[in-house]
């Protein structure tokens, strides 16, 4: 077994720590951007003008 730097442990722990965040961002956008689409596509469903302009 060999053994590791203090600082490359923490670099490490650091990147480890640092995708973590990267990965749980990620998948925060990708939900908000979802629901931002359902929300456009409720609001463009009970506009009275775009109704009445598409008939």
């Amino acid at each position: 077994m060999t053994l590791k730097l203090i600082d490359v442990s923490r670099r490490e722990e650091e990147q480890a720590k640092l995708k973590k965040q990267q990965k749980f961002q990620m998948e925060f956008d990708r939900i908000d951007s979802v629901n931002k689409n359902y929300n456009t596509l409720g609001s463009s469903t009970n506009d009275k003008y775009m109704i009445s302009a598409l008939k």
